[in-house]
């Protein structure tokens, strides 16, 4: 398992950067899971990523298991970043 703790930067995720978010997440097998608070959802769901209604400047905790969870955690980061 990995973990990271990030910043959300630019206009937060509104529901065209969730759907990003959440086809980067797709694309591995490893379970991923965005923690904010109390509130943990799986970030394969639009639905659930949506839900943490993430602002500019407020921070998530992105989780990871499986065999290619290096590789997703660094795609998640870099899609993130990019928003």
């Amino acid at each position: 398992m990995v973990f990271r703790e990030t910043i959300i930067q630019g206009d937060g995720l509104d529901a065209k950067r969730a759907a990003e978010v959440v086809q980067v997440c797709s694309k591995y097998n490893s379970e991923i899971t965005f923690k904010q608070g109390s509130k943990n959802v799986n970030a394969k769901s639009i639905m659930g990523v949506i839900s943490l209604a993430l602002q500019p400047d407020d921070s998530v905790t992105i989780v990871v298991e499986g065999d290619d969870e290096k590789e997703a955690l660094k795609a998640i980061l870099s899609c993130l970043k990019n928003i």
